[in-house]
């Protein structure tokens, strides 16, 4: 050991699985002292007992907890006895949490309603913070949370709730007149959860429901937004018109976009081109197939008009990928894939990528001019 240089042992421990390490950490003072650091860097739990066995080794041990940098906590809690003792249960999870001064990223997410966890838990360096934690009745904590983390470049929040329902609006303008609307009359959700101007000044990516764009996105610099929806009509009507406005209304061009969801989102698909100028990446996955009656080629129809719109007036897009249709192994021949690429040639447009409904994905060495190649499946 004393022979080795210090970065040189590092690298070592750094490749050891944690079992090792631990044993490791038990040869003498000098692994101890380099081993510590690297068992409590990142921690992954997701069994109550192991969890609270880890709260109570946080707080016996601040040195410890201060070497932490990541927390994922995904527990089923729901049915166990530890809510009869809720109170006894929030105090030993918040001491734990306020040991975490060095902490970067914060994964969090049960099935009980426990986000006053939150309340007084500071982490000066968090940048990443994903949570499931039920929003409702009461917003607040995580509200005052995200407020005193300035420095948070990237959240991913789920759970859409009757609570964060959306101002009815009128579409009957069409798509040509939301540049104007989304950049003068910015809709907001009426709910209980919202975010004052200020807070998140850092944010550069949003994942979570669509109903939380609004809240998200304007006025900051998000660049990257992956939606998710239940509802069929995830976007249409209103609903639409707010995300576009949100996207419209973020400090800084959004490049990626990604959408989870039951339905192609094609009212969305339309409106990027006004709201999304700069975009580069769009991603449509997680899409049911036909219903019964309906016909594929009558969606790829309509899919290829929203796709043909987007290429038109998006010439920095480089990646596309279309929703899957789990139902049909085989939806567009390979032959109709390549026609469709080969239409897209006219608009000159820089795309490299292009995954199909089929799964295949297609790729070119140069931006404008080179020859399509299929990857497969």
């Amino acid at each position: 050991m004393d022979s080795l240089p210090t970065e040189i042992v590092l690298v070592v421990l750094e490749l050891l699985p944690k079992t090792t390490l631990c044993t490791a950490s038990t040869l003498n003072k000098s692994f101890h002292h380099l081993s510590r650091p690297l068992l409590y860097k990142s921690i992954h739990v997701d069994r109550l007992d192991a969890f609270i066995q880890c709260c109570r080794a946080l707080i016996r041990s601040p040195d410890a907890a201060a070497c932490v940098l990541e927390l994922e906590l995904l527990l089923d809690i729901s049915s166990s006895p530890i809510v009869d003792v809720f109170p006894a249960f929030k105090r030993l999870i918040t001491n734990a949490l306020k040991n975490l001064h060095s902490l970067k990223s914060l994964h969090i997410g049960w099935d009980a309603p426990l986000l006053s966890i939150l309340d007084g838990c500071t982490f000066p360096n968090l940048t990443n913070l994903s949570s499931v934690l039920q929003l409702y009745p009461d917003p607040e904590p995580m509200r005052s949370f995200l407020i005193r983390h300035p420095l948070i470049k990237y959240v991913c929040i789920s759970g859409e709730h009757s609570n964060l329902s959306l101002h009815q609006g009128n579409l009957a303008e069409g798509v040509d007149d939301l540049p104007h609307r989304a950049n003068h009359h910015p809709l907001a959700p009426a709910g209980a959860f919202h975010l004052p101007a200020g807070a998140l000044p850092n944010l550069a990516s949003f994942t979570g429901s669509r109903l939380f764009a609004p809240i998200f996105i304007p006025g900051r610099p998000v660049n990257n937004v992956s939606l998710a929806w239940k509802a069929s009509d995830g976007f249409t009507g209103s609903s639409m018109l707010h995300i576009v406005s949100a996207l419209a209304n973020s400090s800084k061009p959004v490049e990626s976009i990604t959408c989870y969801g039951t339905d192609w989102p094609m009212g969305l698909v339309l409106s990027l081109p006004y709201a999304c100028t700069s975009l580069k990446e769009l991603k449509l996955v997680k899409c049911k197939g036909p219903q019964e009656g309906e016909h594929f080629s009558d969606d790829y129809e309509r899919l290829n008009f929203a796709f043909d719109v987007v290429l038109r007036h998006l010439p920095s897009l480089t990646t596309l990928e279309m929703p899957r249709i789990p139902s049909i192994s085989s939806p567009m021949s390979e032959d109709l894939e390549k026609a469709s690429l080969d239409s897209w040639r006219r608009y000159e447009c820089g795309l490299e990528s292009v995954v199909f409904p089929s799964g295949a994905q297609w790729q070119r060495p140069s931006k404008i001019g080179g020859e399509w190649r299929r990857l497969g499946p």
